[in-house]
């Protein structure tokens, strides 16, 4: 067995802000509302980001979320400039909002945006 000597390091945005928590009230983490792609980084670039996007935008059309393309562009490019690593994993997270209303019904259409990119 092989064993990784170096850790993992992990940047989480939220919304565009550092965070290293989900709220609870996350209808992603509560009920499961959620669409997510992971993507792999090489030498800066996420491979096949055009057709991850577009399975983000298609699932947000059958969640009837608003699909947030130009903020979540933003915060790929945050994480990946403070990034100087040759290869790494990017997720990409949205989830329905509960604002604070339980129950199944929709909520909010525009998700939260969760942005983690890790890398050893």
């Amino acid at each position: 067995m092989r064993v990784n000597s170096r850790s993992t390091v992990m940047q989480t945005l939220h919304n565009g802000k550092l965070t290293r928590s989900v709220s609870l009230e996350d209808r992603g983490w509560s009920l499961g509302e959620a669409l997510f792609e992971t993507l792999l980084v090489q030498q800066g670039n996420p491979v096949w980001l055009e057709e991850h996007l577009a399975r983000l935008a298609r699932g947000c059309e059958r969640l009837q979320f608003d699909f947030p393309e130009r903020a979540l562009r933003d915060d790929i490019h945050q994480l990946l400039s403070e990034s100087r690593d040759d290869r790494a994993v990017l997720r990409l997270c949205l989830s329905g909002d509960s604002l604070g209303v339980r129950g199944y019904g929709a909520v909010s259409r525009t998700p939260h945006r969760y942005c983690q990119l890790a890398a050893q």
